[in-house]
């Protein structure tokens, strides 16, 4: 399963770059480089881990989601 490693950058597919700073087994902590009009650049943000059928790790927000397969 692919998951989300600390150091790496991924993307929202839209616009929007976040670097995973620190993870827990259930949550990720991301550092926004690039905003998508809904998170702003330079802020931290906190959010759970949801797994995809299996086979890729992925956190949502209200109008946006990141998955582990979406590293840049």
């Amino acid at each position: 399963m692919k998951k989300f490693e600390v150091g790496k950058t991924y993307t929202d597919f839209i616009k929007a770059q976040f670097e995973v700073i620190s993870r827990t087994e259930k949550t990720v902590q991301l550092f926004v480089k690039k905003g998508n009009g809904y998170l702003e650049a330079g802020k931290t943000y906190r959010k759970k881990i949801c797994i995809y059928h299996n086979d890729y790790e992925s956190v949502y927000g209200s109008d946006w989601g990141i998955h582990a397969i979406s590293e840049i």
